[in-house]
């Protein structure tokens, strides 16, 4: 009886030393575990730009793990695990915000490139506009020159009309003075000679008279009548 009395006091005197020790390599090995773990979220967040994004979260994860591994260098296993949870912790904050402010950065983005293309969409529909009203501008000139030179035709023909009626007028002028310088210059045909008729006229009673003389440039027309005997002499001058 005794001596199971003594087993039992060695047995639970063997339990009361080794159970702290197994109690100590426990969180020896936790606190390596939650430092490995703490180490490999920064090492991914490194990786995907969280020290670019959210600097200052990583920046105290970092310092969080190197606090939790000069705990453990200094045996202090319980305050190496919180200080690497605790930058475990930063760590899936700084990769959270990352991620919060790429989608941020990307909307800003899309938003951006939006308002660039509908700020290109009106600048091209302005610049379609000016082009429209330069086109109109520019047709409107070319009708005005269009109807100038239309008008410069008319009136070109007109001049050119006025001026055929002026050189067939002057042309008509100079037929005329040419034909009056012909009749100017033709010579005068020469005078008719002019018959003077005497009319000598006898009586019964043997006394001559003279008849009025007339002056005639054609012909003599003779007469004779009953009662008194002419005699006609016909006497021919040339004035």
């Amino acid at each position: 009886m005794n001596r199971f009395k003594h087993i039992i006091g060695l047995t639970a005197l063997l339990l009361s030393t080794t159970l702290p020790i197994a109690a100590h390599a426990g969180d020896h090995d936790r606190a390596n575990q939650a430092i490995s773990e703490a180490k490999g979220k920064i090492d991914a967040g490194d990786k995907v730009g969280v020290a670019n994004l959210a600097p200052d979260l990583q920046a105290q994860a970092r310092d969080a793990l190197m606090t939790a591994e000069a705990q453990l260098s200094g045996g202090h296993k319980k305050e190496a695990i919180a200080s690497a949870h605790h930058a475990g912790e930063l760590a899936d904050q700084a990769i959270t915000a990352a991620d919060s402010r790429r989608t941020a950065a990307e909307r800003d983005r899309r938003h951006d490139a939006q308002d660039a293309a509908m700020a290109a969409q009106v600048s091209t529909a302005n610049a379609n506009a000016s082009a429209a009203n330069a086109n109109a501008r520019a047709d409107n000139a070319r009708q005005s020159v269009n109807d100038a030179n239309g008008r410069a035709d008319m009136a070109q023909q007109s001049a050119n009309a006025a001026n055929m009626r002026a050189d067939a007028s002057q042309q008509a002028a100079m037929n005329a003075n040419a034909q009056a310088d012909a009749m100017r210059n033709m010579p005068r045909p020469a005078p008719e000679p002019s018959t003077t008729t005497v009319a000598v006229v006898e009586s019964d009673s043997g006394h001559t008279r003279a008849a009025p003389v007339h002056h005639r440039r054609h012909r003599v027309i003779h007469k004779h009548t009953t009662s008194v005997h002419k005699k006609t002499t016909t006497i021919t001058t040339t004035h």
